[in-house]
């Protein structure tokens, strides 16, 4: 943008003076530089806003301001929530973004998880029901010890 500013004279001792300014800047609410303010990209249908924000998406994911483990380009809360991808244990990543054994999240499978797994024993928590029959029982134990060692 190129702006002029006209000084009165009458406080100008000698005449007038003439102030050019060139003011270059992105624009608010254009949070990926592209010359489009947000709110139009997005009811244009250029830029997908899941979660109804105001922010794209694209630029939630880029600047870290949401999740996308999967690198699919969609928000990882707005796939749970149309149901796109698991959550059984509620705590918002979906579950092929996590290693389900790894109930500690200490990044392996290991006694500490044999530890917690106990206690969900006997119940019906989607957490421990790795094989999906509803119970904790035997049958998810055997998953657990078959996934010993690191998390993929």
């Amino acid at each position: 943008m190129t702006g002029s500013i006209a000084v009165d004279a009458t406080f100008c001792p000698e005449g007038s003076t003439r102030i050019t300014i060139d003011y270059l800047r992105t624009a608010d609410g254009d949070c990926n530089e592209n010359g489009l303010l947000d709110q139009c990209e997005i009811a244009g249908g250029f830029a997908e806003d899941c979660d109804g924000n105001g922010i794209p998406d694209d630029c939630e994911i880029d600047g870290g301001m949401a999740a996308d483990c999967n690198g699919n380009g969609q928000l990882d809360g707005c796939e749970i929530a149309a149901g796109e991808v698991e959550d059984d244990n509620g705590d918002g990543i979906p579950d092929s973004c996590q290693c389900v054994f790894d109930l500690d999240r200490d990044g392996v499978v290991g006694g500490g998880d044999v530890g917690i797994f106990l206690g969900y024993w006997g119940t019906s928590d989607p957490v421990a029901d790795f094989d999906g029959d509803g119970q904790v029982r035997a049958g998810d134990l055997g998953l657990l010890l078959a996934a010993f060692g690191s998390c993929p």
